[in-house]
């Protein structure tokens, strides 16, 4: 079985727990590849887009306490950070 197929079998509980279909995302890669696609700033060049994105992401949490940062900045990295990638 695939995972799409696994998660078809949880749809009804889905939907109890969480709402019609369209308020949230039933398939996991759905949301990450609308989050993958926000990143996108130019049809060119997209790996090396993402591949950036990602890599500055990974190191806003040790820039954040390595220098002495506003709370603006700090809450704005953090609000970067809550999504997932």
């Amino acid at each position: 079985m695939n995972y799409n197929e696994h998660l078809l079998l949880h749809i009804c509980d889905q939907v109890l727990n969480w709402g019609p279909l369209f308020s949230h995302n039933c398939f996991l890669y759905e949301g990450q590849n609308r989050l993958m696609l926000k990143m996108l700033h130019s049809p060119n060049q997209i790996v090396n887009q993402l591949v950036c994105k990602f890599l500055t992401y990974g190191s806003l949490p040790s820039l954040i306490y390595k220098f002495d940062v506003t709370k603006q900045a700090k809450e704005f990295c953090e609000a970067i950070l809550s999504r997932t990638l």
